[in-house]
C-alpha cells in the first residue's frame, strides 16, 4: 500500500464519523430550541393571565358612566383607558402578550370604548388620534373576526 491509499482508508471513516457527530448535535439543538420555543409560549400566556387577572377595572361602569356625563374627570378618565387598552395593543402586536387570552378577555371593552368614544380622540386632534393606532389596529381585526382565534403575520 502506498501512501495515498493508506491515507483514503484513514480519512473516509473519520469523515463519517464526524458528520455522524455534526448531525447528531444538530437534531439535539434543534430540539432544544423547539423545547424553548414552547417554554417561552407557556411564559406568555401564564404572564398575560396574571396580567388579566389583577386588571380590576370594571370596564362596564366605566362605559356607562362616560356615556352619561360630560365632566373633565371623566374625560381624564376615558383618555387613562385608551392608554391603557394602547398598552395591551401594543404588547400583542410585539409578542409580550398571548393574543388568544387577550382577546378572550379585552376584546368586547376594546371595541366598546375605541368605537363609542373614538370622536372624543379624533375632536382633540389628529396628534391625539394617532396615539392610538396600534389600539385602532386591533379594534379592526377584531371587527373583522372571521372564527379564527389568531391574526399573527
Amino acid at each position: 500500500m502506498n501512501f495515498d491509499e493508506l491515507f483514503l482508508y484513514q480519512i473516509v471513516p473519520n469523515v463519517f464519523y464526524i458528520s455522524l457527530v455534526l448531525y447528531l448535535v444538530v437534531m439535539f439543538y434543534a430540539r432544544y430550541l423547539k423545547s424553548e420555543k414552547k417554554n417561552n409560549i407557556e411564559k406568555i400566556k401564564k404572564y398575560t393571565l396574571e396580567f388579566c387577572f389583577q386588571d380590576k377595572n370594571d370596564y362596564n361602569s366605566i362605559l356607562s358612566d362616560l356615556k352619561y356625563s360630560n365632566e373633565i374627570k371623566s374625560r381624564v378618565l376615558f383618555f387613562n383607558v385608551l392608554n391603557h387598552f394602547e398598552k395591551i395593543a401594543i404588547g400583542v402586536e410585539n409578542h409580550v402578550f398571548d393574543e388568544e387570552i387577550i382577546f378572550s378577555y379585552y376584546s368586547i371593552y376594546f371595541m366598546l370604548f375605541y368605537k363609542e368614544f373614538r370622536y372624543f380622540a379624533v375632536e382633540e386632534n389628529s396628534e391625539v388620534a394617532m396615539r392610538y393606532f396600534s389600539l385602532e389596529k386591533i379594534v379592526q381585526h377584531y371587527s373583522n373576526y372571521d372564527n379564527k382565534r389568531y391574526w399573527r403575520d
